[in-house]
């Protein structure tokens, strides 16, 4: 009973923590102006909207706060030593991999670049230097690289399972051109989604109380525990040519799920032998590029779905905004 009132507690005061960081709110008007976008695209294509963006924007946050709340109480089994400061990290560095391109903006790859970084580090002797580079090499060493690691292979899990729920309800048809020059018709499909976690990490000087269960990453938890709120934010984005929307949402799904259970040996390997972290931090980079790569390649191999030959057009969307993504109605055939 100690326990859990004493969890409760240290609950209650993260939840109060998340809402003073600006990095969820960064979050929201970050998938609130990609939302706007799309929309102004939409009307630019086709002079209608198929989406309303405040219902997208309402459906992403109850999706990434239950997703949350789940993978939360999940990560309380993991016992990752996550700290501020790796989250500090890790936000950092996807926005610097976002002004080389925005499909960069992803957790995948600052957490594989930090790794590295990490172990490069641990060759040049920096921390006896002092300055702002020692202070940075200091902070970067504390980094707990196979939790963190983990944490990513854990929300890109929450993103295959979002993917797959509500991918096809965020797809809006294009004009997309084919392989001989031709126009053809096609999807875009993209969602975000804020991801409040609640993370329970060993903390020196923390709560005392015992916890009635062992967390599998075998971190201190001698010193004590506590409860921090790490705001973080996931997404997609696909094209297809090839696919409707649903069928679509389950294959990129299934690359995730993939993606996400592969970086999760990886990570529990480079936390068993630490000599593995080069190896988990290229399964990180290079891993999430095979799923990319998966996926055009498939669609490379196929050909269009949506085109005008001589049986007629495919309609693919419609005034309501529903896609090819339902029950067939708005995919068939309209032979005149």
């Amino acid at each position: 009973m100690d326990t859990a009132l004493t969890l409760l507690k240290q609950l209650e005061s993260a939840a109060v923590h998340l809402l003073a960081q600006p990095f969820y709110y960064i979050a929201v008007l970050f998938i609130a102006l990609q939302y706007t976008r799309q929309i102004r695209l939409e009307r630019q294509m086709f002079a209608v909207r198929l989406h309303y963006w405040p219902r997208l924007l309402g459906r992403a946050m109850l999706a990434g706060l239950l997703a949350g709340l789940c993978f939360s109480v999940i990560g309380a089994f993991i016992g990752a030593a996550i700290t501020q400061e790796a989250v500090l990290w890790l936000w950092g560095s996807a926005a610097v991999l976002m002004l080389f391109r925005i499909r960069y903006l992803c957790f995948a790859y600052g957490a594989g670049i930090l790794a590295l970084l990490q172990w490069i580090a641990g060759f040049i002797p920096l921390a006896g230097q002092g300055g702002t580079i020692a202070r940075m090499a200091a902070s970067l060493d504390q980094i707990d690289m196979p939790g963190l690691l983990m944490l990513v292979a854990l929300l890109h899990l929450a993103e295959a399972l979002l993917v797959a729920r509500q991918g096809d309800k965020l797809a809006t048809p294009l004009f997309l051109e084919g392989k001989r020059g031709k126009l053809v018709g096609g999807y875009m499909l993209q969602g975000f989604w804020p991801v409040p976690l609640l993370l329970l990490v060993p903390a020196a000087g923390g709560e005392q109380t015992a916890l009635p269960w062992a967390p599998l990453l075998g971190a201190d938890w001698s010193q004590g525990w506590t409860v921090i709120a790490l705001p973080m934010v996931i997404g997609f984005s696909e094209l297809t040519r090839s696919m409707l929307p649903k069928e679509k949402a389950k294959h990129a799904a299934k690359g995730l799920t993939l993606f996400s259970i592969g970086l999760m040996a990886a990570a529990l390997l480079a936390w068993w032998q630490p000599v593995l972290l080069p190896l988990a931090a290229l399964v990180s980079l290079l891993l999430h590029e095979v799923i990319i790569w998966r996926s055009r390649s498939v669609e490379a191999a196929r050909s269009p779905l949506f085109v005008n030959d001589r049986r007629g057009l495919r309609i693919f969307g419609n005034r309501a905004g529903n896609t090819g993504g339902g029950d067939g109605a708005t995919t068939r055939r309209d032979y005149r």
